[in-house]
């Protein structure tokens, strides 16, 4: 049974989880929804990692979009061949769909958003993600 929810990146205990149900097409605010520059940047990685996440790529998942730290945790977690491997195994039989950037605070080099599944016409749980600035791309560090 599909994990029910629109993406939530959730990385608990080296596991990378992602729901999703289908969404409402424009109906996910971007990060043209920000006016800080920083801010924007943060969202627009959340939209690129939802992207990702949905085209089942899970090698740029892991390359591309989370944290340094969180990739090799993912890498060595149990029966992992690789990070992109246990991404795969978590994503295997979660639909996909969109999440809105509600609130995006920057920090220095980390930030927190906070997102919400779109399109569902339910009530869903928000859920906060945090971002780490690796270089100049803005990556998934946690949630919580």
């Amino acid at each position: 049974m599909p994990a029910r929810g629109p993406l939530l990146l959730a990385l608990t205990a080296g596991a990378l989880i992602a729901s999703g149900c289908g969404a409402e097409e424009g109906s996910n605010p971007t990060s043209a929804s920000f006016s800080d520059g920083e801010q924007q940047a943060v969202a627009a990685s959340i939209q690129d990692i939802s992207d990702a996440t949905g085209s089942r790529d899970y090698a740029k998942i892991c390359s591309d979009y989370l944290a340094a730290p969180l990739a090799k945790q993912l890498a060595e977690a149990k029966g992992a061949e690789d990070c992109a491997d246990r991404v795969e195994r978590s994503l295997r039989d979660v639909d996909q769909s969109d999440l809105a950037v509600r609130e995006v605070t920057v920090e220095g080099t980390t930030a927190e958003a906070v997102v919400q599944p779109t399109g569902t016409g339910e009530a869903e749980e928000q859920a906060r993600l945090s971002l780490v600035k690796e270089g100049s791309r803005w990556k998934l560090s946690g949630v919580g």
